[in-house]
């Protein structure tokens, strides 16, 4: 048997400029239908037209978000390592245990949409060439498409645009992991200092009460109630910096049980 391969020169039209305006057009449609969905239109006198969300629409948006995966499982991820999790971490066996639990993972149910979205739509590119242009197959033998010799063109990039993007954007991606790095730790020494301040206020109180003018209980009571109140502006701080589905509850419980 002759393997035949088509060796006559082919010269179809490469429209790089559309191609790329359509991928770009594709990456973007997601975000711009939903911009355009949740907008009103407000007119002043004497102004231009302007666009602004909704009230309902943000709390539509708001609600949404709430039962997403990302938002729902926020509530567990406030803990640092302990040293069980390290030990955990470092286990020669979490290659096998990450594969076993692939499809449950937190951050592939999160990046799904995302995921489907780019490989379906690189699907539709390598059909639309296979049909108007060429492909191989398993042996590296090309074959003419079922409608090679029309006039659609196939769609193509030019490698030099992910050339000179390439540096820039694993600029951009390590500045914003180490920036997204340094916020959440400022804010872990912030509240860690807040937490020592508020203990070291409770010391204070301990420490300086007299206790020379009044009975040993009135001064337990005194000293319990510098506790508490404490406490209660440190667990207000931490009710202000959640959303308010988060902890709101969660807070009153707290509240009404512990304060007098």
């Amino acid at each position: 048997m002759h393997r035949t391969t088509s060796t006559a020169p082919q010269k179809m039209p490469s429209f790089r400029k559309l191609a790329l305006c359509t991928a770009f057009m594709a990456a973007q449609a997601e975000m711009s239908v939903a911009f355009t969905s949740q907008q009103t239109s407000i007119k002043a006198p004497g102004q231009v037209k302007l666009a602004v969300p909704s009230t309902s629409s943000l709390a539509a948006a708001s609600e949404k978000e709430r039962y997403t995966y990302g938002e729902r499982s926020r509530e567990f991820r406030r803990t640092v390592y302990s040293h069980d999790d390290w030990v955990k971490h470092r286990s020669p066996d979490r290659f096998y245990r990450n594969l076993s639990t692939i499809f449950y993972s937190g951050v592939s149910i999160n990046l799904a949409k995302e995921v489907i979205s780019t490989t379906s739509f690189a699907a539709c590119i390598i059909g639309w060439n296979m049909i108007f242009g060429e492909y191989q197959d398993l042996d590296f033998v090309k074959h003419p498409g079922i409608l090679h010799d029309s006039l659609i063109p196939v769609l193509s990039l030019p490698l030099s645009v992910f050339s000179l993007a390439s540096p820039s954007l694993g600029l951009l991606l390590a500045f914003r992991t180490n920036q997204s790095y340094k916020r959440w730790d400022e804010a872990r020494k912030n509240w860690g200092m807040n937490i020592n301040h508020t203990r070291d206020l409770v010391r204070l109180g301990t420490a300086y009460y007299d206790r020379s003018a009044v009975s040993p209980q009135r001064a337990e009571e005194d000293l319990n109630r510098l506790a508490l109140c404490t406490w209660a502006f440190v667990r207000s701080m931490k009710r202000h910096l959640s959303p308010e589905w988060e902890d709101e509850d969660a807070f009153k419980e707290e509240m009404l049980e512990k304060l007098p």
